[in-house]
């Protein structure tokens, strides 16, 4: 869990209030209100927090591993000899838009079979 408990303890210490950053470096109260609850926060507002009180992002927040933390998803494996594989399909990959006029074409590519043409 991400925990903005340094951000408090800079505050107190770098001379600005909320307010003064609400008024004076229009940081929005909503992100003020996540960093009061410990909730998700947009990189860019950590970087004008640093900016405006001339830290480090150390300074304004930090992991502290929970119980509540979201599961990680391990990696797929592969199957086993005797288990039914499911079928996979290859991945079309887009390159391209051909027009004469009217139509316009598109060129695809699956997988590492050449281009063909789709007709949109």
């Amino acid at each position: 869990m991400i925990s903005y408990r340094p951000f408090r303890q800079t505050l107190r210490s770098s001379g600005e209030t909320t307010d003064t950053l609400i008024k004076n470096h229009h940081i929005s109260s909503s992100a003020l209100d996540k960093l009061r609850w410990d909730k998700p926060l947009n990189t860019t507002t950590v970087n004008d927090l640093c900016r405006i009180l001339g830290c480090r992002v150390e300074d304004v927040m930090e992991y502290v591993p929970s119980p509540e933390d979201q599961k990680l998803q391990l990696p797929r494996r592969a199957a086993s000899p005797g288990q039914e594989r499911r079928k996979t399909f290859p991945k079309v990959f887009f390159c391209g838009v051909l027009t004469n006029g009217r139509n316009f074409v598109t060129i695809a590519v699956a997988g590492d079979r050449p281009a063909f043409p789709v007709l949109v």
